[in-house]
């Protein structure tokens, strides 16, 4: 009997042991386990396609452009679209090397967090001079506040001028953009391959009868960069960078007198491929930039404000006999730093300091009034 008793439990011991240790099956059909499943190949054969693509040129030719140019009437001139019958899809990581994405920042802006995302794209973080992080890519030699950001800009593009030559397209890029990838690969493939033309890329905006593009991502082809780089570049009178430098590119192209077809071309973007400030998607809540919610005002209610004020101050200067055909605001600057390079943009840096001094202003009241306006609402 005690043999008996003992066999049976060394049995279903046994079975007990068995059943643990066999794999349970019975949730998830067999064949998903089958390497050679259709359903997987299918899959993968258009993952190995999709990196292994024939790099072919988007170049366009006159006749081309011709077929698919149109004149805007809103903003008065000529547009053409990124091609709809192609899409780059190597990996945008392989033109790198063709491009320039330039990006000033403030302190009070992530270098990490935008090195991290875009890892892939060819960026250049440029920083202001008190800016020490070890992140930074290109140092400036003056600090800009925000109504100095046309100066920080026109430094940026003078040391591109002098030591940056040679790329295909290039971009100014804002912390607090947010790009699809897929379609900016399309972007940057299409302007390099036809980096010969001009070809002034983002979302336009006219302001007394001067085109610009918002600053959140424009770009530009190399013809155009050089362009700018060869014209002699006057010190910013206008505090809003963008504005400042659309009207100083599309007056450096004008003083060429171009032929038709040599002329600017303009590609607007499509607003939901280059967001501003926020991303949502599924699980995703992304914000992006300092003083989010003041920027946002500032953006919707102040904005026409600030610029009815440099009118204000513009117009009085004007009036005035022995400024009238000066600019707007005069400021001197102790530190301006010679660099070499050709004359034109590139060869004199104008850095302005937190303790720029106006000149030739009257009456005294009109300068203050308009930085009071940029102090107040920002």
């Amino acid at each position: 009997m005690n043999g008996h008793v003992l066999r049976l439990i060394i049995f279903f011991v046994v079975i007990t042991i068995v059943v643990y240790l066999t794999p349970m099956q019975h949730s998830v059909p067999s064949e998903k386990y089958n390497a050679e499943n259709s359903t997987y190949l299918e899959y993968l054969a258009r993952w190995k396609t999709k990196n292994n693509q024939t790099i072919e040129s988007w170049k366009i030719s006159d006749s081309d452009v011709e077929k698919i140019k149109t004149f805007d009437t809103k903003f008065k001139v000529d547009t053409i679209p990124l091609p709809q019958d192609k899409n780059y899809t190597d990996l945008i990581g392989t033109l790198r090397e063709q491009y320039l994405i330039m990006v000033p920042i403030s302190k009070q802006e992530s270098i990490g967090f935008f090195k991290n995302v875009y890892s892939d794209l060819n960026i250049l973080i440029v920083c202001d001079a008190d800016d020490n992080r070890s992140e930074c890519d290109l140092q400036l030699n003056g600090n800009y506040e925000y109504k100095l950001l046309s100066h920080k800009i026109k430094e940026m593009l003078s040391v591109a001028c002098n030591n940056l030559k040679g790329y295909k397209m290039y971009a100014k890029m804002d912390f607090d953009a947010y790009l699809k990838k897929d379609y900016v690969a399309n972007l940057i493939k299409f302007l390099i391959d036809n980096n010969e033309r001009r070809i002034y890329y983002g979302n336009p905006i006219i302001r007394e009868d001067h085109l610009f593009m918002s600053g959140n991502f424009y770009a530009f082809t190399e013809q155009l960069f050089n362009d700018y780089c060869s014209c002699k570049i006057p010190r910013p009178d206008v505090w809003n960078e963008d504005y400042w430098f659309g009207k100083e590119l599309e007056k450096c192209v004008k003083s060429k007198n171009l032929t038709k077809t040599e002329g600017t071309l303009h590609i607007i973007n499509d607003q939901s491929k280059i967001l501003h400030k926020k991303y949502t998607d599924i699980g995703v809540s992304l914000k992006l930039g300092r003083n989010n919610k003041l920027a946002s005002n500032l953006n919707k209610h102040t904005f026409s404000v600030l610029y009815l004020a440099q009118r204000v101050v513009s117009t009085v200067v004007k009036n005035n006999q022995k400024n009238e055909k000066e600019a707007a605001v005069t400021v001197t600057a102790s530190n301006k730093m010679n660099i070499s390079g050709s004359s034109g943009a590139g060869s004199t840096l104008d850095i302005i300091n937190n303790d720029m001094t106006v000149i030739g202003m009257t009456p005294s009241t009109s300068i203050t009034l308009f930085e009071t306006f940029i102090n107040l609402n920002y």
